[in-house]
């Protein structure tokens, strides 16, 4: 009996820095994902293409254009905007397509990133995973960044 409340504290350690490991991982592989989003959005800024998606739809808009119909639909709404009518009068729709997937790409990761921080976060914070002083600066992390998603 002796041994196994020697050995009690030991347990608690190797779990504790085993649940740091994990949400050290899982904070890595948000700063990555967030890494990607700002090459993507700057690329984005540099090809002039963050009104190439007229419309803001949160759901539906994870969901490019899939045919030809769709593709013109949405160049149409593009060419109706000052983008196109001020800098890119005359743009075709090949041309339009290649600066609508830079945009549909910095919006996919963007909402990436809000999966891949808030998921794991709320399982962590399930399983107490999280040590006390650092879940609510994540969820401050969370709203804050959720908040940026909101207004664009």
């Amino acid at each position: 009996m002796a041994a196994i409340t020697a050995a009690a504290p030991y347990q608690a350690r190797d779990r504790d820095l085993h649940n740091r490991v994990l949400v050290r991982g899982w904070l890595y592989v948000v700063l990555l994902v967030l890494f990607a989003l700002v090459l993507v959005g700057g690329a984005t800024r540099l090809t002039e293409s963050g009104l190439s998606i007229t419309e803001w739809q949160p759901i539906h808009g994870v969901i490019p254009p899939l045919n030809d119909a769709e593709w013109q639909e949405e160049f149409q709404r593009y060419q109706q905007i000052p983008q196109y009518t001020e800098l890119n009068k005359g743009m075709g729709i090949e041309a339009f397509k290649s600066i609508f997937w830079w945009e549909w790409a910095h919006r996919l990761l963007a909402r990436s990133v809000g999966l891949v921080f808030a998921l794991p976060l709320l399982v962590f914070w399930a399983t107490r995973r999280i040590e006390r002083g650092l879940g609510p600066k994540l969820v401050g992390i969370l709203l804050l960044g959720g908040l940026q998603g909101a207004i664009g």
